[in-house]
């Protein structure tokens, strides 16, 4: 079966971006290993400083395409970047034109004969495929920010017509599901399914440890404040004022990093808080070992899968209720870790998280390994989509 990958996503750790996508590429993998052929196209949008695309662009776009298609469209290891350019202060309309016009000129210079489309985010990208392909189309969104962006009539209109013309629109967990069919004012429909990221158990390998102090926290994600990166740095605050020997290791950047900074210097915790740049799986690992918690204060995540790892790999997690979370791990979480109410301040989950450390039940992060392992492996995975390619070919 040959299959094709359009994502906005996927690790460039030439760029500084070893992370991004990676559940993109772990299912790329994972098809590959199952013998599928895998090829992978990744939209990047260039902004030219006009309302109007001018025709000799297009066309020099087009001429470079011919006599050169390797320099436009440069194959980064395992995937091809694809170069569109767009207007200044693009519609959602005119995004999704502008990565068709590229795709279509792309293919047209190079081999390009798929039996599936499976788009990974839906929009842009998904708008332009269908577009261009009566191939089946699969949609998977992952995007923490995809139910917000339907209250834009706009953007809610092009994304209504996308998940009715594919094959399947896949959500990487019911909660996700369950947002975008009410931010759309619309039923879940039969093609709608249900497919979770994948958890690399094989890199984030179960390893025992002894019984956590709680003083040696973790956060590994983008520097955010809609990921409760501040919230983490006050609760941490108040954790060390109880326990100076407390430490926080933060794997990540972002736009908080100049405000962490400041925080730490006017809070005197430079010395108890180091910031890491974003890394592969390989030296997350070696981070997860050198901690005995990992804290993510996120308010709402779709999957969250750091969690997941850190599980894993035996590394208990307090986490907030942030959907995700209650879904992959919520029944087990009396093992390896505990989940806390959103609501709460800084100064309540710095002390929910000593008493949690001080009376918590007995751990067995060994089982919530194997648990995960049986629910989010890549063969598991990887059957589900390959049944669902092979029927739409059928």
């Amino acid at each position: 079966m040959n299959i094709n990958i359009v994502t906005p996503w996927y690790p460039e750790p030439a760029l500084g971006r070893p992370y991004s996508g990676i559940f993109v590429q772990r299912q790329v993998e994972a098809l590959r290993k199952s013998g599928s052929t895998v090829s992978v196209e990744v939209p990047s949008l260039n902004t030219v400083p006009v309302k109007q695309i001018p025709a000799n662009l297009i066309a020099e776009f087009e001429r470079q395409a011919m006599e050169s298609p390797e320099s436009l469209f440069v194959q980064r290891d395992d995937f091809v970047k694809i170069p569109a350019i767009v207007v200044e202060r693009p519609t959602m309309k005119h995004r999704a034109l502008a990565i068709e016009r590229s795709l279509r000129v792309k293919r047209s210079v190079t081999q390009s004969n798929y039996d599936i489309e499976h788009v990974h985010v839906a929009l842009p990208s998904a708008r332009a495929v269908l577009n261009m392909t009566s191939n089946p189309v699969f949609i998977t969104e992952h995007s923490s920010q995809a139910a917000r962006d339907c209250s834009i009539p706009e953007v809610a209109e092009v994304y209504k017509e996308s998940i009715l013309k594919a094959e399947a629109f896949i959500c990487v967990s019911e909660f996700l599901q369950k947002q975008i069919s009410e931010s759309l004012s619309i039923k879940i429909a039969s093609n709608w399914k249900i497919v979770p990221n994948i958890v690399d158990v094989n890199t984030f390998k179960f390893a025992e440890r002894d019984t956590p102090t709680g003083h040696a926290w973790i956060y590994v994600g983008a520097l955010y404040e809609s990921k409760g990166v501040e919230k983490l740095l006050k609760s941490f605050y108040h954790f060390n004022k109880n326990h100076s020997d407390s430490n926080l290791t933060l794997v990540g950047n972002g736009p908080l990093k100049s405000w962490i900074k400041r925080y730490l210097k006017a809070k005197n915790l430079r010395d108890s808080v180091r910031i890491l740049n974003p890394t592969n799986s390989a030296k997350i690992l070696e981070y997860l070992r050198n901690a005995d918690l990992m804290v993510h204060l996120s308010p709402y995540e779709t999957f969250g899968l750091v969690s997941l790892e850190a599980i894993a790999s035996g590394l208990p997690v307090v986490s907030l209720k942030n959907g995700g979370a209650q879904e992959t791990w919520g029944d087990f979480q009396g093992i390896c870790g505990v989940q806390l109410e959103n609501d709460l301040s800084p100064q309540e989950i710095a002390v929910s998280i000593q008493d949690w450390l001080r009376y918590r039940p007995e751990l067995d992060l060994h089982q919530a390994s194997q648990i995960i392992d049986g629910k989010f492996s890549p063969s598991s995975i990887s059957n589900q989509l390959l049944q669902m390619y092979t029927e739409a070919i059928l």
